[in-house]
């Protein structure tokens, strides 16, 4: 199950996606079936979101992806 930050990447709603980054509880490495915000970013290739993701302090670029 994706998350709200996955959904808004996946729709392209960076209104929706600036502010869940502003959220404490929102974690950007957070993977889902359909992998992390970042790698839904590089598939749809969504550049905008792609680069606001790698300069977010908490992206963890090197994190294990472990799709189920």
């Amino acid at each position: 199950m994706k998350n709200s930050l996955q959904i808004a990447v996946q729709n392209q709603n960076l209104d929706i996606f600036n502010l869940l980054l502003t959220l404490p509880e929102i974690n950007v490495n957070d993977c889902s079936s359909e992998g992390t915000a970042l790698e839904i970013a590089i598939e749809n290739e969504s550049m905008e979101f792609f680069s606001i993701l790698l300069n977010s302090h908490d992206i963890d670029i090197n994190e294990k992806i472990i799709k189920i």
